[in-house]
């Protein structure tokens, strides 16, 4: 618009880039109330698929804290948000340790949840 459209001064063009990303492979335990129907763990599990994607900025189901350039994604506070939406949930265990992130944005490279009766 502001190029081709000559509404611009001199010098100033506009350009725009994608943040660069950086990949995790993320493998989250799930430990859910032990009276669920198998229906309901398969919702749970989908349902936990699709919040995690989420603050990885893979969909908008749902509205966790998402990751950031130049800040610290806490999986403690994910872990609460997770509890906080889904009070089936008993326990959860991350694969990986808070990410800090730099002039990058963290994406999810692969995501594997796995769901345990808790005891």
């Amino acid at each position: 618009y502001i190029t081709d459209q000559g509404n611009h001064g001199h010098g100033d063009d506009l350009v725009v880039y994608q943040m660069p990303e950086q990949l995790y492979d993320l493998t989250v335990t799930v430990w859910h109330d032990p009276l669920l129907t198998t229906e309901q763990i398969t919702a749970l599990q989908t349902d936990v698929t699709d919040f995690v994607r989420a603050a990885f900025r893979e969909n908008q189901s749902y509205t966790p804290t998402l990751t950031y350039p130049f800040e610290r994604f806490s999986f403690s506070k994910l872990g609460q948000e997770l509890h906080d939406q889904f009070a089936d949930i008993h326990s959860l265990d991350f694969s990986l340790p808070d990410i800090v992130s730099a002039l990058w944005v963290a994406r999810l490279n692969t995501l594997t949840i796995t769901l345990q009766v808790a005891e």
